[in-house]
């Protein structure tokens, strides 16, 4: 989990721009829990990429963000982790590109500057990805496919801002906004919003699953295209075979697993959680990557008679934490 924040501004106003930059960078301290690891800040006349990083794959200087190409105008942030990053990686050494870190962050960026803005399609991941492009003036957002990493978007006079949290975004001072009435009673009839892209603040937006979006700047006007890189397949059929099923389970939970640092896992006494530290354990064989977490809270249903026999059949590392309604409040 990292934070980022970005910030699109054609026009040339040096004022508005610089105040938009000073928000942008408070924005990113509101975020800063979702990166503690390192800070990193890129902005021209144009653009403003901020990103709080958490460390997992190659933790060393060479991963932080943002990350520019050789010549330096190309520059990404990026919320998320690649699968499939070694297979890019290897493909694209075979065409001369030379890779100076370890980290999926770089995969992007060469793949990036392969493709231009189809990168996204041959990816496998959960990723928001900004992009801006300064030899063509172009800026450049993407979401994975089932929009499991988080991005807001937000125009503010014409200034487009983009972010990990909402939060962030209420931290600019020429927004002005209110409560949605109608995602405000969605939320509380329903309990989620995830299948739209209105937020309980009106102007913040989610930005769209699957999808990749290219602005750019012409004869005073911003200049956007939205491509789907991806569709829900259609079932081919009804036959149903569980030892498929289980053979993408496991390779699903495989590519999870790709980190430099410790792994964690969460355990509960549902199915979910269950499979998963299984699947870790008597398919992979990596019991000892394991260090299992699990919640108790005054109320919510204790479920530790469950959690412990998993933690008992399964032999593996485990604590709780108890959560108060203090810590709530903290």
């Amino acid at each position: 989990m990292c934070g980022i924040i970005a910030i699109y501004n054609p026009y040339d106003d040096t004022k508005v721009h610089s105040q938009f930059c000073a928000d942008a960078k408070n924005a990113l301290k509101s975020i800063h829990h979702r990166g503690p690891d390192n800070t990193g800040i890129y902005d021209d006349e144009t653009v403003f990429l901020g990103h709080n990083r958490l460390s997992i794959m190659d933790p060393s200087a060479l991963g932080n963000q943002p990350m520019q190409d050789k010549t330096g105008q190309v520059s990404l942030i990026f919320n998320g982790q690649i699968y499939n990053w070694k297979e890019i990686r290897r493909d694209l050494q075979k065409e001369g590109y030379n890779f100076v870190s370890s980290s999926d962050t770089e995969s992007i960026l060469a793949l990036y500057l392969k493709y231009g803005s189809d990168f996204a399609e041959k990816m496998v991941g959960m990723w928001s990805i900004i992009i801006w492009d300064k030899r063509t003036s172009t800026f450049i957002v993407s979401r994975d496919r089932l929009g499991i990493k988080p991005l807001y978007i937000c125009e503010i006079n014409g200034v487009f801002a983009f972010a990990s949290e909402i939060k962030a975004i209420l931290q600019f001072s020429h927004l002005k906004t209110s409560f949605n009435e109608w995602t405000m009673k969605r939320y509380i009839s329903r309990g989620w919003l995830d299948d739209v892209s209105e937020t309980l603040y009106d102007g913040i937006f989610s930005f769209p699953v699957a999808t990749t979006a290219v602005y750019s700047y012409d004869t005073e006007q911003v200049i956007s295209q939205y491509s789907k890189f991806w569709r829900y397949p259609k079932p081919q059929n009804s036959i149903k075979d569980v030892r498929i099923w289980h053979d993408l389970f496991v390779k699903a939970v495989e590519d999870h697993m790709q980190s430099d640092v410790s792994l964690a896992t969460t355990l509960s006494g549902g199915l979910d959680s269950n499979a998963i530290n299984s699947t870790i354990v008597k398919s992979l064989g990596r019991k000892k990557d394991i260090h299992a977490f699990s919640l108790l809270a005054e109320d919510v249903p204790d479920e530790s008679i469950l959690i412990n026999e998993s933690v008992k059949e399964l032999d593996i590392y485990h604590e709780y934490i108890n959560l108060s309604h203090a810590d709530y409040q903290s």
